[in-house]
C-alpha cells in the first residue's frame, strides 16, 4: 500500500469482482472512489501517522484521539466499498474473468513492477 500507492480497497474489489464473473470497469471504479479517497481516507491517514510520530506514547488522550482518528479512516474506506458495490451491481456480468485478470489490470494501471504483479495476482488467487 505505502511503497506502491496501492489502494487496498480496489485491489479487493478487483478481486471480488473475478469471483462474480465481472469485468472490472477500472475508469468508473477510479471515478468512483479516487476523490474521496484523496481528500478523506488519505488525509485521515496521513494525520493519524503524524501524530503517531510526533506523539507516540506521550498521553493517552493524544492516543484517544489517534483512535477515533483511525475510526473514522476505517469508516471511509468502508464506504469507498459500499460505492463500489452498488457500482459493481449495475455492471452485467461476464464469463470467463480470468483470477487474477482484475487484479492484474489495476497493477498495470499503476505501472507496477511485473515482479510485484506477479506475486500479488499469485498472493491473491492462491485460494481460487
Amino acid at each position: 500500500q505505502d511503497n506502491y500507492a496501492v489502494n487496498v480497497n480496489m485491489l479487493l474489489f478487483a478481486r471480488w469482482l473475478e469471483t462474480r464473473q465481472l469485468l472490472l470497469d477500472l475508469p468508473a471504479a477510479l471515478g468512483c472512489i479516487s476523490a474521496w479517497d484523496k481528500h478523506y481516507v488519505q488525509m485521515l491517514r496521513q494525520l493519524r501517522r503524524q501524530m503517531k510520530a510526533e506523539f507516540a506514547g506521550s498521553l493517552a488522550q493524544v492516543e484517544e484521539v489517534r483512535d477515533q482518528i483511525k475510526r473514522a479512516e476505517l469508516q471511509a474506506e468502508r464506504q469507498e466499498l459500499i460505492w463500489l458495490e452498488q457500482l459493481a451491481n449495475t455492471w452485467p456480468g461476464t464469463t470467463g474473468v480470468a483470477a487474477g485478470e482484475n487484479v492484474h489490470a489495476y497493477l498495470s494501471y499503476l505501472q507496477l513492477p511485473a515482479e510485484v504483479i506477479a506475486h500479488a495476482v499469485a498472493s491473491l488467487t492462491v485460494a481460487a
